[in-house]
């Protein structure tokens, strides 16, 4: 050890000592191929009290650090403090470039760390006089010896979970920022309080990401050392409910989104749904992917294990692929395993996609990557599972029979003109149900507007408004001109008559459902908004029209069979209404809204290979 006064190398910290040999603290044994766990204790300077045992002592600044190497496996539950921080530009540097890195950056290098390891020491210190230790991956983990790291990133869900608690360490987001968030009364005070909070690079980290939601107990401290301990999903809820509060104030949510000055800004649901996920602890695949895939990380690799830290997949005694499409593949299909059916539903994506190419809504979505899924948690768990295998090669899923299609049909050039797409929809419907009031609602306002149950039923019960529309709807039936635009203004009257152009309290709380389909309910349907579908019952042999996203042209679709994961449903979707379309055992297209139109049931088992699963695209 060097004389006091001078900080340690990098080599001292990143590489094997003790020769090559390391003993557990805790059984006295050769760690041997085991994971390490290295913690530590800091000890304030020149005290003179007798120093505890320990592997070693590194000293540093204003205090030094006793460290404990035990096997994990010797670890005992909520003993350790994991510190969950997003790492120095120069730290990764020098971590990237391994012993080759140049003197002068490593000198920097150890001063950062030991810098941050006395701010941290600091602000900590009250809650470690007890003799409880720290684990901080800057001194923790052997970043220069390859084996033993990959075994530590192995158990680093497992290490945040079962820590007595968790410190997030904003180190760009001061005080101020807090007190704007939790005092001011202005808007502008109030949403500069938002953004500068949802601003921090630690919300930017797939690893800070994991480990958050991984966390039992969560205490923060900011830029300056300070500790709050009542902030316990990282003033994830309160920058929520200010942004809701501030929401009333505008006329739609993207007005309050040009305020924030979104895209330059992060705003609450760019985080993704972080305290949602934290509940739960583990979450379905396509779930944990958009929270993820914009977020940073070392590499591919390092995405897939903190992918893994939190989806119900078992691959703990796996070795994970290298190439990064077949480890989403190995991972989506042991998420399957577990009943975890999102890997179907989650929209594909062509490999080598750019930043540059990415469509304009996913460059202002912050770290979600809202093209990808955006059906919310799962409900229920898939009927048929039992039933059903599951492979890298090909799946074998019993699913309910929902049709085949005998026509399919994708509306982009409507995309930013609602009515005209109602119009087009309306029609389509009218042709399969014919002026059937009941018919036609379940199905335009049920299956293509999603309109919540109770709605349905109250606009089904009334009956001056279905007199109307029956009129509406036998006029165009008997129309001679089947061109949608001429009926534009029985239109605008059908649509209110419907309901559409009013927020329904049951279906959406901020958004009318002509509305929400140009926004979320769009995005869940892949950016195709009221592409349709008509699907033929083999029980009854009628045809059926259902909202799908499409993930291949119409005339490729047409043709395929639709099928129904009966049993579960998700957030933003419907009982029994998520489904997918399969030619040729591929998927070419999927459903959200498609609850039953007939009272058949058949079921069928069908081969589905799983292609192009998305793989990540880190904002840059």
């Amino acid at each position: 050890m060097d004389h006091a006064g001078d900080l340690p190398s990098l080599d001292q910290l990143w590489t094997i000592q003790y020769n090559g040999n390391i003993v557990c603290f805790a059984c006295g044994q050769d760690l041997g191929d085991e994971v390490l766990i290295r913690s530590f204790r800091p000890i304030q300077k020149h005290l003179t009290r007798e120093l505890p045992p320990c592997s070693r002592i590194i000293n540093g600044l204003n205090y030094d650090f006793l460290i404990f190497d035990r096997h994990h496996r010797c670890i005992k539950a909520r003993t350790i403090t994991a510190i969950s921080h997003a790492w120095n530009g120069a730290v990764s540097d020098a971590n990237r470039a391994g012993e080759a890195a140049s003197p002068q950056l490593q000198r920097q290098v150890s001063a950062i760390i030991f810098n941050s390891l006395d701010r941290i020491s600091k602000g900590l210190f009250p809650h470690v006089e007890d003799g409880s230790e720290i684990w901080y991956d800057y001194i923790s983990v052997p970043q220069w010896v390859k084996k033993i790291k990959d075994n530590i990133i192995r158990v680093i869900p497992d290490l945040f979970c079962n820590a007595k608690f968790t410190l997030v360490h904003l180190h760009d987001v001061g005080t101020d920022a807090v007190h704007l968030l939790r005092h001011s009364t202005s808007t502008r005070d109030r949403i500069n309080g938002v953004t500068s909070i949802c601003n921090a690079r630690w919300y930017a980290r797939v690893w800070t990401a994991m480990e958050f939601i991984r966390s039992s107990d969560v205490k923060v401290m900011m830029r300056e050392g300070t500790l709050i301990e009542d902030a316990p999903y990282v003033f994830l809820g309160k920058t929520q409910a200010v942004w809701d509060e501030e929401r009333k104030n505008f006329e739609r949510v993207q007005d309050l989104e040009r305020f924030a000055e979104i895209g330059k800004n992060m705003v609450p649901w760019n985080l993704g749904m972080l305290i949602d996920a934290k509940k739960r602890g583990t979450i379905d695949f396509a779930n944990a992917f958009a929270i993820l895939a914009r977020r940073g990380c070392f590499s591919d690799m390092d995405f897939a294990h903190a992918l893994l830290g939190i989806v119900k997949a078992d691959l703990k005694d796996v070795e994970i692929e290298k190439d990064r499409r077949k480890a989403m593949l190995q991972i989506a299909v042991a998420c399957m395993k577990k009943g975890d059916y999102s890997p179907l539903l989650i929209n594909p994506r062509s490999d080598g996609v750019t930043e540059a190419e990415l469509p304009p809504i996913l460059k202002i979505s912050g770290y979600l990557d809202v093209m990808a899924f955006g059906l919310g948690n799962r409900h229920g768990f898939p009927e048929h599972h039992l039933d059903s295998t599951f492979s890298d090669d090909q799946c074998n899923i019993k699913l309910e029979v929902v049709g085949e299609v005998t026509f399919a049909s994708q509306m982009h050039h409507l995309a930013d003109r609602n009515m005209c797409r109602f119009l087009q929809c309306a029609m389509f419907a009218l042709d399969h149900t014919g002026p059937n009031v009941p018919q036609f609602i379940e199905t335009v306002a049920g299956r293509i507007y999603n309109f919540h149950r109770h709605d349905l039923d109250a606009l089904l019960a009334d009956f001056f408004v279905c007199r109307k529309i029956q009129d509406i709807l036998d006029g165009w039936y008997n129309s001679t001109t089947r061109f949608a635009m001429v009926h534009m203004e029985t239109a605008q009257r059908l649509v209110d008559l419907m309901g559409l152009t009013r927020i329904l309290k049951h279906t959406h709380p901020f958004n009318t459902p002509l509305g929400y389909l140009d926004e979320h309910g769009g995005g869940i349907h892949g950016y195709s908004p009221a592409s349709l579908i008509a699907a033929r019952c083999p029980g009854c042999n009628k045809s059926f029209v259902y909202q799908v996203g499409l993930h291949r042209p119409p005339s490729e679709v047409r043709g395929s069979v639709a099928y129904r994961l009966t049993g579960i449903f998700y957030e933003f979707g419907k009982p029994d209404g998520a489904g997918i379309l399969v030619k040729n055992g591929r998927i070419v297209a999927t459903m959200v809204w498609a609850t039953r139109a007939c009272d058949c049931r058949v079921v069928d088992v069908v081969d589905v290979k799983l292609e192009n699963l998305p793989t990540r695209i880190p904002r840059q």
